[in-house]
């Protein structure tokens, strides 16, 4: 039996104290122990609750999930949870943001934005502090827009102040200029939108793609927000 310090909750409350020669020791609320010092550590049972700057040395370890941001914990699996609004930190060492999902990538034309009938219409991402991964496939028809060929629907908008990106474009049943061959993409600052784009081998230059009103569209890539 471990020595023991014991909060009552019935009659007229108080504590009581049993102590032995074990050297270890049980603190409990009505009976129950919700923490059991060793001369390992201690184990909580229950919810640890700690207010102000905590220290701990050593390693740590959690069974499941944990949250930051006061975030709630997530209910399965394994991992860290943040903020469903990114909480930016200034600190270029702090990860204070990371988030998976899907979106509804469309095709839209730069001077008419158009409508189209899609026989796929997938879009993942994986948003990791300020860099968004991200990968689409588009099949398309009876597209009516008008002008450069772009698409729609990032799940995030770039950054006011980056250009920066990297995109792998594939596409199939796309009418290039004769001559030309597709070379990318173009996206602006502040947009969930880019624009493909073409040139001739070895000018230099590149054009816009005209708006096909039907093919596919395959986008692997990451950018900045």
């Amino acid at each position: 039996m471990a020595s023991t310090i014991n909060a009552l909750t019935s009659g007229g409350g108080g504590l009581t104290m049993v102590g032995d020669a074990t050297g270890n020791l049980d603190i409990q609320s009505g009976g129950s122990t919700v923490v059991a010092v060793t001369s390992t550590g201690a184990t909580v049972t229950g919810t640890l609750a700690a207010t102000g700057a905590s220290t701990f040395t050593g390693t740590g370890k959690f069974a499941t999930t944990i949250g930051v941001g006061n975030a709630t914990p997530a209910a399965s699996g394994a991992g860290i949870t943040f903020p469903a609004t990114q909480s930016a930190s200034s600190d270029a060492n702090t990860l204070d943001d990371y988030e998976e999902g899907t979106f509804s990538p469309t095709v839209i034309g730069y001077t008419t934005a158009g409508t189209a009938t899609y026989a796929r219409q997938q879009g993942y991402y994986t948003k990791i502090g300020r860099q968004v991964f991200f990968n689409l496939d588009i099949v398309y028809s009876a597209g009516t827009g008008a002008g450069d060929l772009g698409i729609a629907g990032l799940p995030f908008a770039t950054g006011s102040a980056s250009m920066l990106k990297n995109f792998d474009i594939t596409t199939d049943g796309i009418t290039l200029t004769a001559g030309y061959y597709l070379i990318g993409s173009l996206i602006g600052t502040s947009t969930t939108t880019f624009y493909l784009y073409q040139s001739i081998l070895g000018s230099g230059n590149f054009n816009s793609i005209p708006y096909d009103a039907a093919g596919q569209i395959v986008v692997s890539g990451s950018y900045f927000i």
